[in-house]
């Protein structure tokens, strides 16, 4: 095999589209059909101290894995190969049934994926291994050609997942809101835009918290930023985190796409219930249509209407209170 076409072509799958998410699912196809294997795949390191196959790559007669392999443990499994990486070293399994005596655990996880030959690369990015490059059942001529090369397209394995990386974290910002993890206005804009068109249904809760001014005089703001986040969170517990929009300051809209009216109230009262049972004064006004041909935002315009007049009810009740005082 020619190891500069090898990297050469790699490299140019590599760049075969906008979106490095598919660029990355290009070159395992290349180099899978390029090895004659069976799968090619990228496991990666979570947070809960295992890993995940993240994107996986099938000839034609080869059962796809991906879905079974998500939370592999390290511990007696893939400990085993990830002191090798930290060496510098990728593991290369010619018998499989030769390896049952170096890790039977291993071996029973390889076994029913009719796995007889494997290949696993590290994948380092900022000198850490965030996880391994992994070929099943190449050609066994290729094996040889592998050793040779793979240091290289290791290399650049991690400077792409390091790019697809730097691109979420730009998503994030641009999309995310920094204090809550809920979505932003402009994300609620792009549902506006390319969605809404293609639901069936909607339900929109406009929600603000009440007395936010008070609590950061009296508590401080660090207090105040507490409230906004359980907010946030309970919102995102009831619609769903994809659905949870902060606008601005105390002020959330949360939408309910595809449901019929009396799961959308149903929704909105288990919310409530929350924010009351929690101790947070919110406002609420919601509306729900049973199509989509109404403009969005003015459902939404309609939603903080009703929002406004439950607020004014809640600061005239707080403000007769305190004359009964």
């Amino acid at each position: 095999m020619d190891r500069e076409e090898f990297v050469k072509q790699m490299l140019k799958y590599s760049a075969s589209a906008g979106d490095i998410e598919t660029n990355i699912v290009h070159i395992l196809d290349y180099i899978g059909r390029k090895l004659e294997a069976d799968r090619t795949y990228i496991f990666e390191k979570n947070i809960e101290g295992s890993s995940d196959n993240t994107y996986e790559w099938c000839s034609e007669n080869a059962i796809p894995q991906k879905d079974q392999l998500q939370n592999v443990g390290h511990e007696g499994l893939l400990d085993l190969w990830y002191d090798e990486f930290g060496n510098n070293r990728g593991i290369f399994i010619e018998n499989l049934e030769e390896y049952k005596e170096i890790s039977s655990p291993m071996y029973e996880l390889l076994k029913p994926q009719d796995i007889h030959s494997l290949i696993a690369w590290p994948i380092f990015v900022d000198e850490i291994c965030i996880g391994f490059l992994g070929i099943d059942n190449p050609l066994r001529k290729h094996m040889e050609d592998v050793v040779r090369i793979f240091e290289m397209v290791g290399y650049i394995m991690s400077i792409i997942i390091r790019q697809r990386d730097n691109v979420r974290m730009l998503r994030k910002l641009s999309y995310e809101d920094q204090l809550t993890g809920v979505k932003n206005r402009r994300e609620l804009d792009t549902f506006g835009t390319n969605e809404y068109a293609r639901v069936y249904s909607v339900g929109i809760l406009s929600c603000d918290l009440n007395g936010l001014k008070r609590i950061n005089d009296t508590l401080g703001h660090e207090a105040g930023d507490k409230y906004i986040i359980k907010v946030a969170n309970n919102l995102a517990k009831i619609f769903g985190h994809n659905y949870v929009y902060r606008m601005g300051g105390d002020e959330f809209i949360a939408l309910a796409i595809n449901l019929t009216a009396a799961e959308f109230e149903l929704n909105v009262e288990k919310l409530l219930e929350i924010m009351e049972k929690e101790e947070i004064p919110v406002a609420a006004g919601y509306i729900f249509k049973a199509d989509n041909t109404t403009e969005f935002y003015s459902l939404i315009d309609e939603a903080d209407k009703k929002m406004y007049e439950d607020k004014g009810r809640y600061y005239s009740d707080t403000k007769n209170e305190r004359r009964r005082r």
